[in-house]
């Protein structure tokens, strides 16, 4: 009787499907690990295995009382004190997570200084920021040092990451009461320079003087008298591009009727712009400035591209947001008044 072999094809198909399979075990296991991280676990990998809560503390803001977090103090098996370790939820609009929500471990070490902030579940958004880079700049710091020495910002996901870092001060303030006491708080306070405010409707466009493309000079004064748009853009950012240049396809229906100066910042070069703009429909309309310093975008608080502000007649900001605001076209009719 004949003996059966097996078919060569088969044999390949199987090894094929059991290599892939294989691979993607290898990716989605450390991925199902990383999407969520539990408290246990992420003390373990910043304090080591065998690690124990000793005791739990409140701290709350003196002039904010229902502002506070709970910090865990964290010792060994041989109750040798390692450090103190918080969590501080954070929603936002812009993350893809579930609810929006992110949480963070801020981890401090024995002398009160940020040892680690290490993300609980992946920090999912539009646009890829390498955040472990982004937290290892608070590494090493209290709050007193983040008053002096403050964090650089990643130019992509702005709003989230000023949001995280002001989060991470908030965390690193209470820490600091918790460590030192009020007395000391308040102290600091005192000293630090004023916030970033980032201007709202209401507010006065601030005074500024800036040099078109052309070569001409812009100065904010000589702007009232008549409604203002303002965008600011980054001609090196995929996103950037694609949201200013659909805003610009937009405004092209209503430049002519509107009646409005056009004012358009760049933070990249000349050519960069120009290769991306230069197209635009609204070309002959536009007052191009190039601010390769961000001395521009930062008066105006238009640091984290793409921004839009509409400014009326007076100087008064009708409106300052993204240009993918859900009904910014609404918006744009009704500052027109058509």
């Amino acid at each position: 009787m004949k003996k059966k072999t097996k078919s060569p094809v088969k044999t390949y198909f199987i090894v094929s499907l059991v290599i892939i399979l294989a691979f993607l075990l290898i990716i989605t296991i450390p991925l199902m690990f990383k999407r969520n991280l539990s408290y246990e676990k992420a003390l373990s990998l910043v304090f080591g295995k065998n690690v124990s809560v000793y005791e739990t503390k409140t701290v709350n803001f003196p002039e904010k009382p229902d502002t506070g977090a709970s910090f865990d103090t964290i010792a060994n098996k041989n109750s040798t004190f390692l450090g103190k370790a918080t969590v501080i939820s954070i929603r936002h609009l812009s993350l893809k997570n579930k609810n929006n929500e992110i949480k963070l471990l801020v981890a401090f070490d024995s002398n009160g200084k940020i040892l680690k902030i290490l993300p609980m579940n992946e920090i999912l958004t539009s646009r890829d920021v390498n955040w472990d880079s982004f937290f290892k700049n608070f590494e090493g710091k209290d709050y007193k040092d983040l008053l002096t020495k403050p964090v650089p910002l990643p130019v992509e996901e702005g709003e989230v990451s000023v949001l995280i870092r002001d989060k991470i001060k908030e965390a690193a303030a209470l820490s600091y009461i918790g460590d030192y006491g009020v007395t000391a708080y308040k102290s600091l306070k005192s000293n630090e320079e004023e916030e970033h405010k980032i201007l709202r409707t209401g507010d006065k466009l601030p005074e500024f003087e800036a040099i078109d493309i052309d070569g001409n000079k812009i100065e904010s004064k000589d702007l009232m008298g008549k409604k203002l748009i303002i965008v600011a853009t980054n001609a090196t950012c995929g996103s950037c591009i694609r949201h200013t240049q659909e805003f610009d396809d937009m405004l092209s229906k209503y430049i002519k009727k509107g009646k409005f100066t056009y004012l358009f910042i760049s933070v990249t070069s000349k050519d960069k712009t120009l290769e991306k703009y230069k197209d635009s429909k609204n070309i002959d309309y536009m007052k191009i400035v190039i601010d390769t310093k961000r001395e521009l975008v930062k008066k105006l608080t238009m640091e984290f591209t793409p921004r839009v502000m509409f400014v009326d007649s007076d100087g008064t900001i009708m409106f300052h947001g993204s240009p993918t605001f859900k009904n910014i076209e609404e918006k744009l009719k009704e500052f027109l008044g058509l």
